[in-house]
């Protein structure tokens, strides 16, 4: 028994390539983006915990082009630690419920083209998931351009 299609919600890369990511701005929370020297892109840096203010990061997928992306950052289960005082420590609280089964092999977020690929190469059909509501488009690079990339 298998999907009869698969989806792929697609959001835009600083370098404006498309890539399969449910959330725009969750980087932070679903790869070891922290941990890396791209941490200084993101668009609001790790700040630890003080006193009753909880820890707080935002990466987002227009903080990094694909190439970053994809060769710089693992994927992992998303969680985060409000009490964290290091990026390890905000990163590292994965939840009980969930697993880190796959994240030895430092799992690599897929370009829109590559899950296009992929789904084709298995037999599959797929629908894209236009995630980009409150992305600023500008006159050279239009919604229409984005819809048809």
């Amino acid at each position: 028994m298998g999907a009869g299609v698969v989806e792929c919600d697609i959001n835009l890369t600083k370098d404006k390539q498309l890539i399969c990511r449910h959330e725009m701005c969750d980087l932070h929370l679903t790869t070891n983006v922290l941990m890396t020297p791209l941490a200084s892109k993101c668009t609001k840096q790790f700040r630890p915990a003080i006193g009753n203010l909880p820890a707080t990061a935002k990466c987002c997928t227009t903080d990094f082009t694909l190439s970053e992306i994809q060769t710089q950052m693992c994927g992992k289960m998303s969680s985060s630690n409000k009490h964290a005082k290091t990026p390890q420590q905000y990163i590292s609280h994965t939840k009980s419920f969930q697993t880190e089964l796959y994240a030895h092999d430092c799992p690599h977020i897929q370009s829109h083209k590559n899950f296009i690929d992929v789904v084709n190469a298995n037999g599959g059909s797929f629908s894209p998931e236009y995630k980009m509501l409150d992305y600023k488009f500008t006159k050279q690079y239009t919604r229409q351009v984005f819809l048809q990339q």
